[in-house]
């Protein structure tokens, strides 16, 4: 699909595979929500969050690379790009633009939960609330079960021992950043005892793995509920 005026407006420098990018969404935003909301789930090796600017490791196109990002003037999310070849960079636009929820639209929802006027109060106190979604499947289902029943401060940490017995170290420079996120094909196979947690969990977190592994469109977007639930 063709790029319209609120997507992108991006400068490559492809020699060394940087690339910078102004992502445009529709406005309201309420970034302070968006930023908090990182900031608490940054795993540790493979996220950053510090005076505004959120950091992370990604592999793309079988490469390691780092995304930096933060609020820009006019509207738009100001992205950094290293280590990406520039074949990737329209399925990194989509990603991200979904990985911020850039493309709701604020306008229609304000209007649609205003009919309460529970939900006017609090959209009136943060307009342009977003919904930040995962990075990608394995890496939100990997959060999701390790976040059960504990703190998300235990979850990160526990997030965190998985990211350094299981994921690769990271091959591009990057200060804070040491690994990308393990594959569903490495723990599918990996030993996810003696983590510090209960072994139903561990058991759990190997199944879904292996799940996905075996059916890698599993959780993708778009699919209808129940066929998935029944999945």
């Amino acid at each position: 699909m063709p790029l319209s005026r609120l997507h992108a407006v991006q400068r490559s420098l492809t020699a060394c595979r940087q690339h910078t990018l102004w992502l445009r969404y529709p406005t309201p935003y309420h970034w302070p929500s968006t930023q908090a909301f990182l900031a608490a789930r940054c795993i540790p090796g493979i996220e950053t969050f510090s005076n505004g600017l959120y950091r992370r490791s990604l592999s793309v196109a079988g490469q390691h690379a780092v995304l930096e990002a933060s609020p820009a003037s006019g509207n738009r999310l100001y992205i950094q790009l290293s280590g990406v070849p520039a074949s990737a960079v329209p399925f990194l636009i989509a990603r991200i633009r979904r990985f911020f929820d850039l493309d709701a639209d604020p306008a229609r929802i304000a209007a649609d939960l205003s009919r309460d006027p529970l939900m006017a109060m609090l959209l009136a106190v943060r307009p342009g609330l977003r919904v930040p979604q995962g990075w990608d499947a394995c890496e939100q289902a990997m959060r999701t079960v390790l976040g059960q029943q504990i703190s998300v401060a235990g979850a990160m940490t526990l997030a965190g021992r998985l990211v350094v017995r299981h994921g690769q170290p990271l091959r591009v420079p990057a200060a804070g950043l040491t690994h990308v996120f393990p594959t569903a094909d490495v723990l599918a196979a990996a030993d996810l005892e003696n983590m510090g947690m209960p072994r139903a969990r561990a058991a759990t977190l190997g199944m879904l793995a292996r799940a996905l592994k075996d059916q890698p469109g599993l959780l993708r977007n778009g699919q209808a509920l129940e066929p998935l639930v029944a999945e």
